[in-house]
């Protein structure tokens, strides 16, 4: 039996209960060790979010032992609580997967689900402030559209973080200039995803533009949503349907990190849009099957971004 676990058997754990009763009220959950218990503490200490997930999905079917499969559950809910009380940061994104697959689940115990996504929100806040943090400094573009090379800079400023171009290709076409403001408006909606507003040089649906002098082409802003992988220092862009633009997806890097020069940014990139452009075969390919008198056209003009 481990040291940890026995601390937490004799505490235990108050969680407070909105189940639909008057006000709140607290309840203390424990859970008996077994061995199911033990070796998901083990899987925790290991950060293997992939495991438990599997044990969480086999525990939550096992309705001929319910009382075996609540107090799994009981242990779960009780781990990640202490994990997040504990500000155990090194366990927090194992934590979040394993609630995410939790929360999806057709619990019994409706205190158990209710205390999961409360710490689900809880951990999540506490990670998505050290993703502003994260995405402050210097970036580049590894995409392969005209704009590759491209650097840019994260800042906070009192408007929020923003990004400002500060390399650019040798490419004369261009009319981004450095100092543009590139990024504005950015809002997380959770630890690894966010809205924002883009600069593009070219009018598009529903977009604020600007002219900034008499030789620049019309600048606007678009909304975008960027999503971050950690694990590999990058974030990707994507556009709002509406928005037609060349490019709708862009890929970059945080300078600095190891995977800057590794080539594996451009290998996503390109895997990505392969599977984007088959996609898109497809659909048109459905479409003219349906409506065979239609042309699928493609927009003539877009926007450079």
């Amino acid at each position: 039996m481990k040291t940890k676990i026995s601390i937490i058997l004799i505490i235990a754990l108050l969680i407070t209960c909105f189940s639909g009763c008057a006000g709140t009220k607290e309840v203390t959950i424990s859970y008996n060790e077994g061995s199911e218990t033990q070796y998901a503490d083990e899987l925790f200490e290991q950060n293997n979010s992939q495991e438990l997930k599997k044990m969480c999905q086999i525990m939550s079917g096992n309705n001929d032992n319910p009382e075996t499969r609540d107090n799994f559950f009981y242990y779960i809910l009780i781990k990640i609580a202490t994990i997040a009380e504990n500000n155990e940061e090194d366990k927090f994104h194992t934590a979040l997967d394993v609630l995410d697959t939790c929360i999806k689940l057709p619990l019994t115990q409706a205190v158990v689900s209710d205390n999961m996504k409360r710490y689900y929100n809880m951990i999540d806040e506490k990670l998505t402030e050290k993703s502003r943090q994260y995405l402050i400094g210097k970036w580049k573009r590894t995409d392969t559209t005209m704009l590759a090379g491209t650097t840019l800079e994260i800042k906070g400023t009192e408007n929020g973080l923003e990004a400002e171009i500060t390399g650019l290709p040798d490419e004369e076409s261009l009319r981004f200039r450095i100092g543009d403001k590139k990024w504005k408006d950015i809002h997380f909606a959770n630890h690894k995803e966010f809205f924002f507003s883009d600069l593009t040089t070219q009018e598009l649906k529903g977009a604020e533009n600007y002219y900034k002098d008499e030789a620049s082409a019309v600048y606007i802003y678009s909304g975008a949503t960027a999503n971050i992988n950690f694990d590999n220092n990058s974030i990707s862009v994507n556009y709002e349907k509406d928005d037609m633009t060349s490019g709708s997806y862009q890929l970059w890097v945080k300078v600095g990190s190891e995977n800057e020069y590794s080539g594996y940014d451009e290998l996503l990139y390109q895997n990505q849009q392969a599977e984007a452009e088959e996609n898109a075969e497809e659909n048109s390919d459905i479409l003219q099957e349906e409506y065979p008198e239609e042309e699928v056209a493609l927009p003539e003009e877009t926007a450079v971004n």
